[in-house]
């Protein structure tokens, strides 16, 4: 209640004619009203009894946002499960599958493998032949033939991992290459998109039509635009232009194979690529739409 002056309202004894209340509001989806603010019957009692008729609503509101505890915080450390499972490859405990590439051996666990490629899994746990008891008591022995013996190393730590296999600078490339092929053969779509990521990065004059036709046989869109990208790129990338315009000129055979390599891309798609104007644009900007399903 408000008196002339627009004050809290007291009575003759001196205190206020409504009392201040206090209300926390502490768990998510509590009622907002509160019932001991003041009743409605004793608002209307005073509005009548007295000629002042005006009351107003102060609300104080406060807001305490607990943060976790920094002590806490500090205690949890990053994820070690790649380590640990790096650690059940290297260690070679309890495997139930060896793998046999060139002349090395590499022993595995099936369910693991299994549960990473849908491959393994339809290749070492899913095939006819002896019943889970029978079979958990034996080591499968699997001969691989279609993965160089680097590369499957490389894949198997993966698999393991899920972090990018080590290797050398000078390597990179041609591994980068050999394992997104291996990577689509098994099924490992993270690898494959990392080899991509890897590969764009690594496009150059001479590697471009080998990338090229690498990410149209493994459908690999992103990638296959990144070397549309460097091909229409601006001045530091002129000779790798000037080169397949040489190709498209003067060496037909070979232009035509890589069409034909390429059956999703056509002869004009890469003509037009190599005659847009890039050098009044100071960024680049391919406004070709390729038809790629």
């Amino acid at each position: 209640m408000l008196d002339p002056y627009m004050e809290p309202l007291r009575l003759p004894e001196g205190r206020l004619a409504i009392k201040p209340a206090r209300a926390t509001f502490s768990a998510p989806g509590s009622s907002s009203g509160y019932e001991r603010f003041v009743r409605s019957e004793k608002l209307r009692e005073l509005l009548r009894r007295r000629k002042y008729n005006c009351f107003a609503v102060r609300v104080d509101l406060l807001i305490v946002e607990e943060e976790p505890s920094s002590t806490l915080t500090t205690m949890l450390p990053p994820s070690d499960l790649h380590s640990h499972l790096g650690d059940l490859l290297s260690g070679g405990e309890h495997t139930d599958v060896e793998f046999r590439v060139g002349d090395e051996t590499f022993a595995a666990h099936r369910l693991l493998l299994g549960a990473r490629s849908p491959v393994f899994k339809a290749e070492l746990l899913l095939r006819p032949g002896p019943d889970k008891h029978e079979l958990a008591a034996t080591t499968m022995v699997v001969q691989i033939d279609d993965v160089e013996l680097r590369v499957f190393k490389a894949m198997l730590s993966f698999m393991y991992t899920d972090t990018w296999p080590e290797m050398g600078s000078e390597e990179e490339p041609a591994m980068s290459q050999r394992l997104l092929v291996a990577a689509d053969r098994y099924g490992l779509q993270r690898l494959k998109l990392m080899c991509e990521y890897r590969l764009s990065s690594l496009i150059d004059g001479n590697s471009v039509e080998d990338i090229l036709h690498l990410a149209e046989k493994h459908q690999c869109a992103a990638l296959k635009e990144a070397c549309f990208d460097f091909i229409g790129s601006t001045a530091s990338l002129v000779p790798a232009r000037e080169r397949l315009l040489q190709v498209r000129e003067t060496e037909k055979l070979q232009f035509d194979r890589l069409v034909s390599l390429c059956p999703t891309i056509t002869k004009d798609q890469i003509s037009n690529v190599l005659e847009h104007d890039y050098s009044r644009e100071s960024v680049r900007a391919i406004d070709i739409i390729l038809d790629i399903e």
